[in-house]
């Protein structure tokens, strides 16, 4: 097959990138495949992709006076290569492939759409995607596929294919003897995320909820997190909690498992945007019980009591009440730990996510060529 990724995201891109550089080196050496993304964005920087046949700098934007140049770009791309199918992850990238492939001469490839994120599905620009340029939709979890059928993508096709993650490459690894970080972690309980720093991800409100215990327990607890520095707002908070000395910081990791690694339990507390989280299922790979909100696509991770917690969505008392809970049994992380790996490799691994996107591709084109054939075969034809 010949495929077209496309993605509008500049920078990091969180879990579309990630998304999208799975797919790319797991189906690299089995078919053709091509990316489309912004020139700044790391899936375009990252050289490790190098399943890929061909990249492309475009610079998706949704101001219309650079509409017609873009679509004008990738109409002449997708008519020189002839893609079977071209992959869409966002609007921006979704609108320009549209209104490219409604200009095409010759074959026209099939769009298949993943929804990533939980904003709002409506509005005209939805319903003309949705009826002019999708022939299938990816939901990355069942709350998502919800969301899908009652909106206008109702009239497409949904397909619930979970996110997958290597579990090999996250799996279970022990401590440093001296990890280097500028806080001390041993003894402490260790409460970390590797699902970046951004307001909606809530990551303060463990920090508010790790301010809100008794002392005594308090001490005892070291919030880490990983990603795009805090903003000033977000380190005032800290500093106005007296929470500065059992907050730490890793930064932005290119290989978090050394930094995941030291956790006793990590957190996805989002309340915003969130649908299934990557980071969470990292996590859980390595052996991690996660926290996460009642929120979208989270509890579908975890069993709550078992592999991980369930807290409600946007309440540091909340979070504090179960994190009392969590410190008055530690030990009982181990064998959370032990289920927290075993659901991961059960339901999370990388191999099931890729196959099932893989056979609806080719089930998509399978489908295409029946109606091909039955629409030019010779009238009363057997």
């Amino acid at each position: 097959m010949k495929i077209l990724y496309t993605n509008y995201h500049k920078g990091d891109g969180g879990g579309h990138t990630t998304y999208l550089s799975t797919l790319i080196r797991q189906l690299g050496g089995l078919h053709n495949l091509t990316l489309a993304v912004p020139a700044s964005s790391r899936l375009y920087r990252d050289s490790s992709l190098a399943g890929m046949s061909r990249k492309v700098a475009v610079e998706y934007s949704s101001r219309i006076w650079r509409t017609p140049a873009l679509v004008a770009r990738l109409k002449a791309l997708m008519e020189a290569e002839r893609f079977h199918i071209v992959h869409v992850n966002g609007p921006l990238d979704h609108r320009c492939v549209m209104l490219a492939r409604m200009r095409m001469r010759g074959p026209r490839p099939r769009i298949v759409y993943t929804k990533h994120d939980n904003h709002e599905i409506s509005g005209l620009g939805a319903r003309l995607r949705a009826g002019l340029g999708t022939d299938q939709v990816i939901a990355v979890c069942d709350d998502t596929a919800r969301r899908l059928r009652a909106s206008p993508y109702a009239r497409c096709p949904i397909s619930t294919i979970k996110n997958g993650v290597d579990t090999e490459y996250y799996r279970p690894r022990p401590p440093s003897d001296s990890p280097v970080w500028p806080i001390p972690i041993r003894g402490r309980l260790v409460i970390g995320s590797n699902a970046g720093t951004a307001d909606y991800k809530n990551w303060l409100h463990m920090v508010e909820a790790v301010a809100l215990l008794p002392r005594h327990l308090r001490e005892q607890a070291l919030v880490a997190v990983a990603g795009q520095p805090p903003s000033a707002a977000q380190l005032a908070r800290i500093q106005e909690l007296d929470m500065m000395g059992q907050v730490y910081y890793a930064g932005l990791l290119t290989d978090v498992r050394p930094f995941v690694a030291e956790f006793d339990l990590g957190f996805v507390l989002s309340s915003r945007i969130e649908t299934i989280s990557f980071a969470c299922r990292e996590m859980m790979a390595m052996g991690k019980p996660v926290m996460v909100s009642r929120y979208a696509g989270l509890p579908e991770n975890i069993d709550d009591g078992v592999n991980g917690w369930l807290v409600k969505p946007s309440s540091p008392q909340d979070i504090a009440q179960c994190l009392t809970r969590i410190l008055a049994q530690r030990p009982r992380l181990d064998a959370m730990s032990q289920e927290a790996r075993a659901k991961s490799v059960a339901e999370f691994g990388v191999q099931g996510f890729v196959a099932q996107t893989q056979q609806l591709y080719a089930d998509l084109l399978a489908a295409q060529n029946v109606h091909h054939a039955t629409i030019t075969s010779p009238q009363g034809a057997k």
